[in-house]
């Protein structure tokens, strides 16, 4: 019945929100290694875990795909026209709310850690190294978690359709939202946007993960130059 589809359906939502909270908070721990000690070692480290990171997170977003049956455009295929002109769109869109985050929110960048001093002083040292971290690594592992992850789950075989996909958006926008912006109504509102907007995205350019890395990575680098 369509109860019986509806509850089902937003149990699996309920879940796929769960293990992304869970999982969210890993995006940006291996910058952790190196607040902790900042040698050629920890470098290393660092980028092996992150690297490591992005493939297992690829391969889980792969596997939950196969599973659930979930149509995507796969890493290989040419891009369309449509998805090119929706990478371009997002990004417009990204680098304004980005624009925004930076003149009206103090401490835009590290407004999600908790070590900021440590972070700062980290970004002082080698700006290079944060900027792969914050601006290119974790955005590719939260895509994969909070996007690909999330939607292949939560949309899973009968829950493909034009309302799922709706509520899922919104869900999905909503939940990146409270776990980047926590309780602050402004950084709160902004994340939320941010996130309706690459929940969106990803649905519109035929959920192609490829587009909304690109996209939130454009949105980091932005961010943190124009800070």
């Amino acid at each position: 019945s369509m109860v019986h589809q509806n509850v089902k359906f937003i149990s699996r939502l309920l879940l796929a929100s769960l293990l992304a909270a869970i999982v969210m908070g890993l995006s940006t721990a291996p910058i952790d290694i190196l607040t902790l000690k900042y040698n050629w070692i920890t470098v290393a480290i660092f980028l092996v875990v992150y690297l490591f990171a992005i493939y297992l997170f690829y391969r889980i977003y792969l596997e939950s795909v196969t599973n659930n049956h979930f149509k995507i455009t796969k890493i290989a295929a040419k891009p369309s026209a449509r998805q090119l002109v929706i990478t371009v769109l997002a990004m417009v869109v990204m680098l304004i709310l980005a624009a925004v985050q930076v003149k009206f929110v103090s401490d835009a960048v590290y407004s999600i850690a908790e070590n900021v001093a440590d972070l700062q002083a980290l970004s002082q040292r080698s700006p290079i190294l944060m900027a792969l971290a914050l601006g290119v690594f974790a955005p590719i592992c939260e895509e994969l978690i909070i996007r690909g992850n999330f939607f292949s789950y939560a949309l899973a075989e009968r829950f493909d359709q034009p309302r799922y996909q709706l509520v899922t958006v919104i869900v999905n926008g909503v939940l990146f939202g409270l776990l980047r912006g926590g309780f602050s109504w402004v950084q709160l509102s902004y994340y939320t946007v941010m996130g309706l907007v690459l929940a969106a995205t990803y649905i519109l350019s035929g959920r192609d993960i490829r587009v909304n890395s690109v996209v939130h990575v454009t949105a980091n680098l932005g961010l943190m130059l124009m800070a």
